[in-house]
């Protein structure tokens, strides 16, 4: 049964998180296929050299100042340019990207038992109240239920 199918197919209950768990089994297999098969994926694969530096740096730094002007004069590009670049070649928004990566990152800093304020801070987080609805939207719950 196709993967779409059988989300479609599930009662309402947990079922967001139902086509969540779908789609990493398929990023999993995903995965799989590449580690199994290196020399096929490689050949054909292709990454804009800046967009893979924007992604590490991003990803290293995600407490600092990572607005579109101060990402598009670090890597000496139009911020429209850059903005087209990411999305093209990522699927995200670049704003997406800072803002899913900084709330997991917060996320993973509460789990480890770092309290919610202190962790959305050290993720970026200008004010709690803007982390909180952000965290709620994306993962659907509260930062203060996470640790629950």
């Amino acid at each position: 049964m196709r993967l779409l199918e059988k989300a479609e197919n599930e009662e309402s209950y947990a079922k967001e998180m139902y086509c969540r768990i779908l789609f990493l089994k398929l990023l999993i297999e995903l995965n799989r296929c590449c580690i199994e098969n290196p020399e096929v994926f490689h050949k054909t694969a292709r990454y804009d050299k800046k967009v893979v530096e924007m992604i590490h740096y991003i990803n290293e730094n995600l407490s600092q100042d990572l607005t579109i002007e101060a990402l598009s004069a670090r890597f000496y590009l139009s911020k429209y340019h850059m903005m087209r670049k990411f999305k093209e070649e990522t699927g995200y928004s670049m704003h997406q990207y800072v803002l899913e990566k900084r709330i997991l990152a917060a996320r993973n800093l509460m789990l480890s038992g770092m309290p919610a304020t202190t962790a959305s801070a050290e993720c970026g987080f200008k004010d709690y109240s803007t982390f909180s609805r952000a965290y709620k939207k994306l993962l659907g719950q509260l930062p203060s239920e996470a640790c629950e």
